[in-house]
């Protein structure tokens, strides 16, 4: 993330600062059953060093994922929303479209070993539109 944050012109204080922000993290979850009566996790150490719905996080994803648009292929084209990502291929001749949805599909999988992260294959979808 460092790397990210140089990149974009962040360095001295600034980048010390996030450097140590995620140091030391730890989360719990909390239920609330009823209005008497609330229950929560054991303490945990955070595994991605950014705890969910921190102030921080939102930036801190927008930053980590901007560039992940260009690393797919010329031939697709990826749009990013909030945290869901879209690749879009297009081709007429359906051999062409598979060796092209092949290439966008190693492009993001060396984006995401080369930024530490993992594709939920569960909550991936391909869909195909034809004009029939």
């Amino acid at each position: 993330m460092t790397a990210k944050l140089e990149h974009y012109g962040i360095q001295g204080v600034i980048l010390n600062w996030f450097k140590s922000y995620p140091i030391d993290r730890k989360q719990r979850t909390k239920i609330n059953v009823n209005e008497n009566q609330t229950h929560y996790s054991t303490w945990e150490n955070l595994k991605q060093r950014v705890p969910q719905g921190s102030v921080l996080g939102p930036l801190l994803f927008i930053l980590y994922i901007n560039d992940l648009p260009m690393s797919v292929t010329q031939d697709s084209k990826a749009i990013l929303f909030a945290d869901d990502t879209s690749v879009l291929v297009t081709e007429k001749d359906y051999t062409r479209f598979k060796q092209k949805m092949n290439l966008a599909l190693t492009s993001l999988d060396r984006w995401f070993i080369a930024n530490q992260l993992v594709l939920n294959i569960i909550k991936t979808n391909v869909i195909k539109f034809t004009p029939n």
